[in-house]
C-alpha cells in the first residue's frame, strides 16, 4: 500500500470512528429525542461504522472500485447529514448554562 492510500485510509478511519461514536452515544436516549434528531444520529452511526469497515479493509490492502465508490457514498452521506442536521437544528448542542 502506498503512502497516499494509507493516509487516506487513516483519515477515513478517524472520521468514521468519530461519527460512529457520536451517533452511538445518543442511541440510549432514542425514546426522548425528536424524530429528526434520532435520524441524524442513526445516520451518523451507520455511515460512520461503514466508513470504519471500509478504512480497515483499505488498510489491509483490499481495495476495489466498488469499495472506493462505497466510501464516497458514506462520506457524502455524512456530509449531507451534517448539512441537513445544521439546517434543521436537529443536532444536540451541549453548552454550559
Amino acid at each position: 500500500m502506498d503512502r497516499y492510500t494509507q493516509s487516506l485510509a487513516a483519515v477515513m478511519l478517524a472520521l468514521g470512528a468519530y461519527a460512529a461514536v457520536i451517533g452511538a452515544k445518543q442511541l440510549p436516549d432514542i425514546n426522548i429525542l425528536a424524530p429528526k434528531t434520532v435520524s441524524y444520529y442513526l445516520i451518523s452511526a451507520v455511515a460512520g461504522l461503514l466508513l470504519v469497515v471500509i478504512a480497515v479493509l483499505a488498510m489491509r490492502g483490499k481495495t476495489s472500485k466498488s469499495l472506493i465508490a462505497l466510501a464516497a457514498v458514506a462520506i457524502t452521506l455524512l456530509a449531507a447529514n451534517q448539512i441537513v442536521g445544521l439546517a434543521t437544528s436537529s443536532i444536540l448542542c451541549f453548552t454550559p448554562s
